[in-house]
């Protein structure tokens, strides 16, 4: 890029920031590709066919709106970014209406119709029961790793506008599987892990505030309470705020799309970075996982960089964000074992280990773990196909 001093040329064809993210990224994509076991003749094969067949590389650029208020959806917020988050409506019930339907098609079982009992009219039958708890399951895994992608939006700071409710047992953060399958909106997920958030519980009080509508009212009697004479609530016009322009920065590579014949390494990759995000390593539930899965998972635990973690503190998906001399710098760490004399950082890839970038970016961990730290930290990168690992000096 430096040789051919691409980014200076920009500034004659114009839409410099748009070329911009098409460059990074076709550079993204080669890196997955190789990341693959591709190489250039293949990505140079693989661009050929997509304009031979004159399709389009599709990606998606977030643009910034000033002084703006965006409203999104969770599935639309994703690989997005924003300083502050709210997050109302938590209280609205998962839509499973599928799930009640007298007909339904499971992929295992099939046709899954009622039953005629004399007397009754049409009933339920067994394989409808098992069939509302496979549904359940697999559904609140799935709106667990939504409200996952919803609370990573946030850079700085998150607001929850929710009526919490004490259901915390135990004083611990694991919710057992039958619990699981009882919630029905994302306020009962925050509810039963209420011991663990009460540092951050702020009560509000509606009454406190000049509001122009009368909140307390029902929905059904809000618009007869509306009134054109309601007092206004006073907005300063100017806040003395110290802005400064601060560089972003990421430690891990952007993920850039690929083509149809990698999808399924990257299903096993994902699947695998899954379970090992929410195993719990020190009594591992192995029941609901297949043999492929399951070998890949077991070789992990049982091999040398997990030997002791029986007598450490365990931190998954341990992201962070902090300044470093103007630039902030933001990263997840997959693995951080914290032991009593030291950290162990443990990064998964799917396979290939060797890439000087991975080096870099274990580094940017270990640079951050050790400003806030005084122990040892030690790095390591985790090939989950070849079951092999490297320590990074």
């Amino acid at each position: 890029m430096a040789a051919f001093n691409v980014y200076t040329k920009l500034n004659k064809i114009g839409e410099v920031k748009a070329n911009i993210v098409k460059i990074d990224y076709l550079y993204q994509l080669a890196h997955s590709l190789a990341a693959l076991g591709q190489n250039y003749l293949d990505f140079n094969e693989y661009l050929s066919q997509i304009f031979k067949n004159d399709n389009d590389i599709k990606f998606n650029m977030q643009t910034e709106d000033e002084n703006a208020v965006k409203i999104t959806t969770i599935h639309k917020s994703k690989g997005l970014e924003y300083s502050v988050v709210y997050y109302p409506g938590l209280y609205v019930k998962f839509n499973r209406q599928e799930e009640n339907d007298s007909f339904v098609f499971s992929k295992e079982d099939g046709l899954i119709i009622p039953s005629m009992i004399e007397g009754r009219g049409l009933k339920n039958t067994f394989n409808k029961d098992l069939y509302k708890y496979k549904f359940d399951k697999n559904d609140i895994g799935e709106k667990i790793r939504l409200f996952y992608v919803a609370l990573t939006r946030a850079k700085e700071k998150m607001i929850l506008v929710c009526p919490l409710e004490d259901k915390s047992q135990g004083g611990t953060a694991v919710i057992d599987d039958d619990k699981r399958l009882s919630m029905i909106c994302f306020k009962d997920f925050l509810d039963n892990i209420y011991s663990d958030l009460t540092d951050y519980i702020r009560p509000v009080d509606y009454n406190d505030y000049d509001f122009r509508i009368d909140f307390s009212v029902n929905d059904k009697d809000l618009f007869k309470k509306i009134g054109s004479g309601g007092k206004y609530i006073q907005v300063k016009e100017k806040l003395n705020i110290n802005a400064k322009i601060v560089e972003e920065s990421s430690f891990s590579k952007k993920a850039g799309l690929i083509d149809s014949k990698q999808r399924a390494a990257l299903d096993f990759g994902t699947r695998i970075h899954y379970y090992l995000e929410t195993l719990d390593f020190r009594n591992p539930q192995f029941d609901y996982l297949e043999p492929l899965y399951l070998e890949k998972i077991r070789a992990f635990l049982d091999g040398d960089l997990m030997k002791e973690k029986d007598k450490a503190v365990c931190h998954k998906e341990y992201e962070f964000i902090y300044d470093d001399h103007g630039q902030r710098k933001h990263g997840v760490i997959d693995l951080l074992m914290e032991y009593e004399d030291h950290f162990d950082i443990i990064d998964y890839k799917l396979k290939n280990i060797d890439d000087n970038h991975y080096h870099e970016q274990l580094n940017g961990y270990r640079q951050y773990i050790s400003s806030i730290s005084n122990k040892k930290v030690n790095c390591y990168l985790y090939s989950v196909v070849d079951s092999k690992y490297e320590k990074i000096d």
